[in-house]
């Protein structure tokens, strides 16, 4: 087999696996709505990664971009349809914070205001990317 259908392959069970987990982490919650809305926040804090490191770099790292293609993938499969204008807004709103953040540790004159918001931006990313295993 191929490594790139290997790499998807790698990415749907990572995201089946952390799926899984993460119903077991929301039954013992009791409130499944909670696990859609963090999937969702998640989606859209990965793809204002995208495209800011896009903007910036020219191109992401393929490891945000798989990321952000596994928690589509998880956030499409744990919503049901009746909550899909919840997903829609809870995903842009997550998207603009993230942008805030990532202008704030990028464009901010004052040192301190950017490295925490870097270190903001980088700490909901990586718990984010904790949710896929690709």
């Amino acid at each position: 087999m191929n490594d790139e259908f290997m790499g998807g392959l790698k990415t749907i069970v990572g995201g089946f696996v952390a799926f899984t987990l993460t119903i077991g982490h929301a039954s013992a919650m009791n409130d499944s709505q909670s696990m859609v809305r963090i999937f969702a926040e998640c989606s859209g804090r990965l793809t204002a990664a995208v495209e800011h490191q896009r903007l910036f770099f020219g191109e992401a790292s393929p490891d945000l971009e798989q990321a952000q293609v596994a928690m589509f993938a998880v956030l499409e499969a744990a919503t049901p349809p009746d909550m899909n204008h919840s997903v829609i807004s809870w995903r842009i709103s997550a998207r603009a914070a993230q942008n805030a953040l990532m202008s704030q540790a990028t464009l901010s004159f004052n040192q301190q205001t950017s490295t925490w918001a870097q270190q903001r931006s980088d700490r909901l990313l990586a718990d984010c990317q904790s949710f896929v295993i690709f």
